[in-house]
């Protein structure tokens, strides 16, 4: 018998096993694998649950015994920035709502990015399983830069500012992003956030020994002067 508590990670514009680089794809994904399997490691079970950004995908994965995605079909299988995968929200709901339904019991939904965070706070508000979110990105913070306006702004700032009231408790990767969320959400319930910074093998990942004269004679080279003749 698998007395597991199952755990379900979340996350519509990133698939753990998409190769590092290529496209828009930065680390993010990484970061939730290597969650995935540590969650494992510490005894849980763990279904991730993204969406089908290529038709070659299989609907499902399995990674051992106790790690499975799944692939939600909604918009075109390609990867699309994630501001047109928030056009497809209500297909990605009805489709993982389904889904929750054939799964073992959940014990916690771990949401990432504001897409799959308000389908888990509708999901888990009715059916009274705790919910985690981690923000990754405030869309009021993204209006105040002036960064290009989105059709879907509106309803991303909709969503989260339910998510961030419901949520048993909001992940965040530093005080900056912290402070941003109390300035712009100051109702909020400090208590429930939580500043966890994303995690560096510094076995990998060190500061190179360096002398002063080569740190500054870097950092000029980037503005070095170019001669250009004029014809």
């Amino acid at each position: 018998m698998n007395d597991r508590k199952h755990v379900v990670l979340m996350c519509f514009i990133a698939d753990p096993f998409d190769p590092i680089g290529t496209n828009r794809v930065g680390g993010g994904h990484i970061y939730l694998l290597d969650l995935a399997r540590f969650l494992v490691q510490q005894g849980y079970k763990v279904s991730f649950i993204t969406r089908k950004n290529h038709p070659n995908k299989p609907d499902q994965d399995s990674v051992g015994s106790y790690f499975t995605i799944y692939r939600i079909e909604c918009g075109e299988k390609a990867e699309i920035p994630p501001d047109v995968v928030g056009h497809s929200l209500g297909c990605l709901k009805n489709s993982a709502f389904t889904l929750f339904e054939k799964l073992s019991p959940i014990h916690i939904i771990h949401s990432h990015y504001w897409i799959s965070g308000i389908i888990a706070t509708q999901y888990c508000n009715q059916n009274n399983i705790r919910h985690i979110h981690t923000v990754l990105s405030i869309g009021k913070v993204k209006q105040s830069l002036g960064e290009p306006k989105s059709d879907i702004d509106e309803i991303r700032i909709d969503c989260e500012e339910k998510k961030y009231k419901s949520a048993n408790a909001l992940i965040l990767i530093c005080p900056n992003e912290k402070s941003n969320l109390i300035h712009f959400f100051p109702k909020i319930n400090r208590d429930k956030l939580y500043i966890i910074p994303n995690g560096i093998n510094t076995n990998l990942f060190y500061p190179r020994e360096v002398t002063p004269d080569d740190y500054f004679f870097e950092a000029s080279n980037r503005f070095k002067e170019k001669f250009v003749p004029i014809s």
